[in-house]
């Protein structure tokens, strides 16, 4: 194992409080594809030593967003209402909620961290793991998800002033899970990297680590691995694909 943390803020698939459930409008199916399913099985990843799934699902405040309005959605990805009539949460539900679930999640994160620099670490990456169905647009240009993303703050985006990710390292990454996995791989294509990399970089800051932090997105498409319509996953595409990435990231990350 590496001093790689591997974090799946979008792992949880349900709702599990009832209370909050009985609130809901959208249908288990719904609820499910505003999730990242199968980032839970971080069993493959052998390279990682510290590893952290989403225990509530993003509805519950979205790990990869800031801790505020942002983190609460009212409407999922296609317009559809995620709260019955006047059952949102309040002000004071969402700061609740927040204190339990998002801070939590994120000191984890820290206390990775520490740990991983306490054993003698001297660079920490960070993999903030994600997917997408491929069957429906995801932006006003009608841009369908590729097979594999991969995301270090850059390209054309300009919301980062600084890269999370070198960019001769991630292009060495692109080839190196291209050439194991057989697939097309994206760089900063329809992603560009979210809130958690950006928190993770500027971590430096607030712990004043010794080790050197690096953090990378990579989104997949979800139908490498499952069918979309039945969301039947393939335990055997599962494993390849996460084993082929496990083998490049770690690959990667002795050249950082």
């Amino acid at each position: 194992m590496l001093p790689i943390i591997i974090s799946a803020p979008h792992a949880c698939t349900t709702i599990r409080d009832k209370k909050i459930r009985e609130r809901i409008a959208l249908n288990d199916e719904q609820i499910w594809k505003m999730s990242d399913p199968f980032t839970d099985r971080l069993e493959f990843f052998d390279c990682a030593a510290e590893k952290h799934c989403a225990p509530t699902h993003r509805i519950l405040s979205d790990f990869n967003r800031a801790p505020g309005v942002g983190a609460f959605r009212e409407k999922d990805f296609f317009g559809n209402p995620i709260f019955r009539k006047n059952s949102v949460f309040t002000e004071s539900e969402k700061r609740e909620i927040l204190q339990n679930n998002w801070f939590p999640y994120h000191e984890k994160i820290i206390a990775s961290v520490q740990k991983l620099e306490n054993e003698g670490a001297e660079k920490i990456l960070l993999i903030d793991l994600h997917n997408t169905s491929g069957d429906h647009a995801l932006n006003k240009k009608r841009d369908y998800m590729p097979a594999l993303v991969l995301s270090n703050l850059g390209g054309s985006c300009g919301r980062h002033p600084f890269l999370s990710f070198p960019q001769k390292n991630l292009t060495e990454l692109c080839d190196n899970i291209s050439q194991k996995l057989k697939i097309a791989v994206e760089t900063n294509y329809i992603f560009h990297g979210g809130y958690e990399i950006m928190w993770f970089s500027h971590l430096p800051e607030k712990l004043a680590p010794r080790a050197r932090l690096f953090a990378l997105q990579i989104e997949y498409n979800s139908n490498l691995v499952a069918n979309p319509l039945t969301r039947e996953l393939s335990e055997t595409a599962l494993e390849d694909l996460y084993r082929g990435l496990d083998a490049a990231i770690g690959e990667t990350y002795a050249s950082l």
